[in-house]
């Protein structure tokens, strides 16, 4: 949980993300599932005044 608030995501939007795609797709990228990945789904994201608080 924490991994994901420090690199700009909503938790359990994270999470829901991760584990939907898990069911969907079991030969999905693991590398694409890391709270840093560049593919992050938009919804999964703080916006951008919330992310850069600190």
């Amino acid at each position: 949980m924490q991994t994901a608030l420090e690199n700009g995501l909503k938790p359990l939007e994270y999470l829901t993300h991760v584990f939907t795609q898990i069911q969907r797709n079991e030969e999905v990228p693991i590398q694409s599932l890391l709270p840093w990945a560049e593919e992050m789904p938009t919804h999964c994201k703080l916006p951008q005044d919330v992310a850069t608080e600190k």
